[in-house]
């Protein structure tokens, strides 16, 4: 999206306010936090949060206020409020601010009516909808159509979506736990050699090791649930998917199971590998109980030989295959604790 601030920003002036001594009193409103929601739906990330938008006033959860002018009364609130942000990045969520402004009769406070009675006025009404039209814009035609996708929609019409019974306010905050969706960073051709390695109908686990990939663990869930949908299963039995690596993906909106580990790995007959700090080398790992890959290793980089595997190149990526006459290691029965999303 290459539109500009302008779009997400809107001032709102409300003139001078007081008593006897008149203060000026204008905010900008700052829709950034909505702008990175729509860019992280276009991604195949939070898609839940988007679509279950459904009236003008759902956007303020994703508005934040930052002072231009304050009176002295309000000023202080706000000094109390921001103390510990930083100087240049002050604000507060638009509903905190909105909850300081209330109309008490005859008593009411000058900077209270002039918010109450302009706040909503056609500046914001202009921005509200200029707004919503990026929402509805993005939801109809600028979010993926892939098997994750498309079935998280159907989740999310049928009403049986993971997060359907949370409130909205704990559907926003785990995000906080979860990487922010970036655009793939892995090479195409890298990309597309490992798509169709993942769709070879013998394979039924795969494992990733890496400092992690949106776009990478999104195909893995995505060959998970192409294969449930077409084999009438759950996710897990239709692939086994589990990874070490720094990025933390909410395949719980999927309904799709990809087990993050932070120590060990779980089994793969096919093994992902990518550049990372985690443990021993491969070649260090053959032979051992700490093997648990079975029949393929795929890799962005030439990883040396591995004994009793052959080695294949091709145009960003590296594939290793067991020699017919290699002792492959046996599968365990059970795996190391996984910790974070299943």
């Amino acid at each position: 999206m290459n539109e500009g601030a302008s779009r997400w920003t809107c001032l709102l002036d409300l003139g001078a306010v007081g008593w006897r001594e008149k203060h000026s009193f204008s905010v900008l409103l700052c829709a950034k936090r909505l702008k990175r929601l729509v860019e992280a739906a276009e991604l195949g990330s939070r898609m839940h949060e988007l679509l279950t938008m459904h009236r003008v006033g759902d956007l303020w959860h994703y508005i934040d206020v930052q002072a231009i002018d304050l009176p002295p009364r309000v000023q202080r609130r706000w000094s109390e409020a921001t103390k510990f942000q930083r100087d240049t990045d002050k604000r507060l969520p638009f509903e905190k601010f909105d909850r300081w402004f209330v109309w008490m009769g005859d008593d009411t406070e000058p900077e209270d009516e002039a918010w109450r009675d302009q706040w909503s006025g056609p500046a914001v009404g202009k921005f509200l909808a200029e707004l919503w039209e990026q929402v509805r814009d993005a939801t109809a035609h600028r979010l993926p159509s892939d098997e994750v996708a498309v079935y998280e929609r159907q989740l999310i019409a049928e009403g049986r979506h993971g997060y359907e019974t949370w409130p909205r306010s704990t559907v926003i905050e785990q995000t906080r736990w979860l990487t922010p969706a970036v655009e793939p960073q892995l090479p195409m051709a890298f990309c597309a050699a490992l798509d169709t390695m993942l769709r070879r109908p013998e394979l039924d686990s795969v494992r990733y090791r890496g400092q992690g990939d949106h776009h990478l663990l999104r195909m893995m869930c995505n060959e998970q649930r192409r294969r449930a949908n077409a084999q009438g299963c759950p996710a897990v039995k239709a692939l086994e998917l589990s990874a070490l690596c720094e990025v933390r993906i909410d395949n719980r909106a999927w309904s799709s199971q990809l087990r993050h580990y932070d120590e060990g790995l779980g089994w793969g007959d096919l093994h992902i590998e990518t550049p990372n700090d985690y443990g021993a080398p491969l070649q260090e790992l053959l032979g051992t109980p700490f093997q648990r890959f079975g029949r393929w290793v795929f890799s962005l980089t030439d990883l040396g030989e591995l004994k009793g595997y052959r080695r294949e190149y091709g145009n960003d990526w590296t594939l290793y295959e067991a020699l017919p006459e290699t002792v492959l290691p046996r599968r365990p029965a059970f795996q190391f604790r996984s910790r974070g999303i299943e």
